[in-house]
């Protein structure tokens, strides 16, 4: 039988197996930054690359002249969830090292690894028979459509766990940083969303042979990998080596005696209140200990336990109230209400606007019109 060639496809598919490769090669290239993040990453980006580029030669059917490739990217269906998974792990923890004992991430893959080995040893003759006589002619066995399910429940396990670790990064930045923008990994959820869309796609596409999806499935699939290499480059570090030199302390060992804690809360709001250290829009929890001369996990417990917020609450409490003043002050009014959010620390008008809604219950253009109207 010719070879069948879908150029849209073939074209689609090089295209994102090769943009997928390169972005592993530059990641691997890179010195700065997180690099055990980015090998993870690297990684992942790689195996992607395969299901891709072995698809070009399964729709052409040029798989043929190539009979060992069938069924190699089968047992990467499990081990997606676990690269991600560790990828966002790296990401989000201090001083993250691959150690032996995260390699039980991969058991599942070992194994199926191991249950395919009697048909990669197999000869070329028996698997062209097998793509031919099976494959090809989507008379897909039960046993297949056993192993399509683990794998998909195998990487939503994996998502779930990926989406427990985002909501503790998003908790653990608020501790420590005022300004998140650039650090909050939305990217990464947005990046669940489209991993999860290919997987159904893939389900249907098999489970009712709806061959037509492989387009949408390829579409999203080439866009994501320019999204996630785009991101995945650009996503800056989120702890310094100094924090991860100096990791938090549970509260219960600070042994931090109350009459210390009130010097250290006095302390806290007189800087606050005089020298604003707020204003500056790179402020941290560790810089702000340095200010104060306290060590940071005990701020970081005066302002939990004696002012019941976190971090990043705190501060930008205080630089919308020093917004409000210069809102409503009339020899301010020269100024727009993004130069007056980015003058009292905020770097972005978004978080400006989100931060002044939650705690002024109206926007700023609202507070200024409500401002001057109590004044004439």
């Amino acid at each position: 039988m010719q070879p069948t060639f879908d150029l849209f496809f073939v074209l689609l598919s090089l295209f994102g197996g090769a943009q997928a490769i390169f972005l592993a090669v530059t990641l691997l290239t890179i010195k700065r930054g997180n690099r055990m993040a980015n090998r993870i990453f690297a990684a992942f980006l790689t195996t992607l690359s395969i299901p891709l580029l072995t698809g070009v030669a399964y729709h052409t059917e040029y798989v043929l002249n190539f009979p060992h490739l069938i069924k190699i990217e089968a047992p990467l269906i499990f081990i997606f969830g676990p690269l991600f998974f560790l990828y966002v792990k790296a990401l989000t923890s201090r001083g993250f090292i691959f150690e032996k004992r995260r390699l039980f991430h991969f058991v599942p893959f070992a194994i199926y690894t191991a249950y395919l080995l009697p048909f990669y040893l197999q000869s070329k003759t028996a698997k062209i028979n097998y793509w031919t006589t099976t494959a090809r002619l989507h008379e897909l066995p039960w046993q297949l459509h056993i192993e399509s399910v683990l794998g998909i429940s195998h990487f939503l396990v994996y998502m779930v766990l990926t989406a427990r670790l985002l909501i503790n990064h998003a908790r653990t930045i608020k501790e420590s940083f005022a300004s998140i923008e650039k650090i909050n990994l939305v990217w990464i959820r947005n990046l669940m969303i489209g991993l999860g869309m290919i997987w159904a796609f893939s389900f249907v596409m098999h489970a009712f042979e709806a061959q037509w999806m492989i387009h949408i499935i390829g579409l999203v699939v080439v866009g994501m990998i320019f999204y996630m290499g785009f991101k995945g480059l650009t996503q800056p570090e989120i702890f310094s080596p100094e924090e991860e030199r100096q990791p938090a302390l549970k509260y219960a060992r600070t042994a931090l005696a109350p009459d210390k804690a009130g010097a250290y809360l006095q302390k806290l709001l007189h800087v606050m209140g005089t020298e604003k250290p707020f204003t500056d829009s790179n402020l941290s929890l560790q810089k702000l200990a340095r200010k104060l001369s306290m060590q940071s996990h005990h701020l970081s417990q005066i302002i939990n336990e004696r002012l019941q917020k976190n971090f990043f609450e705190l501060i930008n409490s205080y630089r919308v109230e020093e917004a409000k003043k210069q809102l409503a002050d009339p020899a301010k009014r020269h100024l727009n209400i993004a130069e007056i959010g980015f003058e009292v620390g905020f770097n972005s008008l978004s978080a400006f606007y989100t931060a002044f809604k939650n705690h002024a219950k109206m926007t700023p253009a609202q507070f200024r019109k409500q401002a001057d109207a109590l004044q004439q």
